[in-house]
């Protein structure tokens, strides 16, 4: 570029002068005129204004022949193939303008951008299959490596443990194992696992130890009291089905001779048959094989000997005292302190109290109507109480 400085008149006289005559040598003339102020290029022959104007024409393109695309396509598959930088660049350097340079130049890239990336094809060329790379999180969770979860992906998790695994065995922290690193994980894994199953086996034996020595003490003796205590210590111990076989056949014992009582009893309360001997029963065994049957013969005999003019009368009577609340629960008090069931101690009275008013009444010679005429009520809440059941 040529800058010239000069006056407006000057400037006209340039324009009209030597910058339009054709083939004039101008440089020479222009470096001499005082009036000019010149920086820039001008060489001394600078010809502004050439005679003959020559056009450059472009080259037409040169079209690949098929020997050179297929050169061009076997390059490409050996670069692809060895997926190096330096693959790629033969590429590109045998063919600048290649239908590949762009996919060679991204590959390049991505290759420069993954500092690891030739641990992570080594590991890919494994052919690790998902139970393989369970494998490997186990072992690695085994030797306390994290590796949140053992499904055979490897995620952010597994990759983090194995990073971590091999900074301790002094190894690069790729996070991408080779088949050698994955020989010692499970070698050290599998020692590992036989320190633990050794420890655990120590473990059991002196737990069994003891549960033996808990077992000569208690159940080893024989007896109930020691059997339930074993279980309570040793609920799953070595001996607890042992244990529960014999409290069951202890129990079994138990109830049969329980049954046998319960029969002997009813048998003497049927002979009876009174109220007092089936009170009897019930005051034994309220819950027994026959309860419902005592019951049921008490009311039948309690009605059976009483009439209903009697009935009435002492549940009028009843009426009058006004037996209710802490007068009730008095007498309730009262039955149980001679020996009589009157049911629940609250201030009502209910069928379990009228069955013991009536056998009192039934052993003072007082018509057993069940409820509490004047008669019971001086005998039994007067505290003048001499009383016998009559058999």
């Amino acid at each position: 570029m040529t800058l010239i400085r000069t006056t407006p008149g000057a400037a006209s006289d340039l324009l009209d002068g030597p910058l339009t005559e054709p083939e004039a040598v101008i440089g020479e003339r222009l470096l001499s005129d005082p009036d000019l102020e010149i920086d820039g290029y001008l060489p001394p022959d600078w010809v502004l204004m050439p005679g003959e104007v020559i056009i450059e024409t472009p080259a037409e393109p040169i079209t690949p022949t098929e020997d050179d695309l297929t050169a061009e396509a076997e390059l490409w598959d050996e670069a692809t193939t060895a997926d190096t930088v330096e693959a790629y660049r033969r590429y590109l350097a045998r063919f600048p303008e290649g239908r590949f340079v762009d996919v060679a130049e991204e590959q390049i890239e991505a290759i420069l951008s993954e500092p690891n990336r030739d641990a992570r094809l080594a590991e890919e060329a494994l052919g690790l299959s998902r139970s393989d790379r369970r494998d490997i999180q186990s072992n690695l969770t085994l030797l306390n490596y994290n590796t949140r979860g053992v499904d055979g992906i490897f995620g952010p998790g597994s990759r983090g443990a194995i990073t971590n695994w091999q900074q301790s065995n002094g190894f690069p922290q790729t996070s991408y194992m080779t088949q050698g690193q994955i020989n010692l994980l499970d070698a050290q894994a599998a020692r590992r696992q036989a320190e633990i199953d050794a420890e655990e086996a120590r473990a059991r034996q002196q737990a069994e130890a003891l549960d033996r020595s808990y077992w000569s003490e208690t159940g080893g003796r024989g007896d109930e009291p020691g059997y339930r205590a074993y279980l309570d210590r040793y609920p799953e111990g070595l001996f607890a089905n042992i244990a529960r076989a014999r409290l069951g056949e202890i129990e079994e014992r138990r109830q049969s001779a329980t049954d046998a009582e319960d029969r002997a009893a009813w048998a003497r309360a049927e002979d009876a048959n009174t109220v007092v001997a089936y009170q009897e029963y019930l005051a034994s065994f309220s819950g027994g094989l026959y309860a419902d049957m005592a019951r049921t013969r008490i009311a039948e005999l309690t009605e059976a000997e009483t009439s209903a003019s009697e009935i009435e009368r002492a549940r009028a009577e009843e009426a009058r005292l006004q037996l209710s609340g802490v007068r009730a629960q008095l007498l309730e008090l009262r039955l149980r302190d001679i020996g009589l069931d009157p049911g629940r101690l609250d201030g009502v009275i209910d069928e379990d109290t009228r069955r013991a008013i009536a056998v009192y009444q039934d052993a003072r010679d007082i018509p057993a109507t069940g409820f509490v005429d004047q008669q019971t009520a001086v005998t039994l809440l007067t505290g003048s109480i001499n009383f016998t059941i009559r058999n």
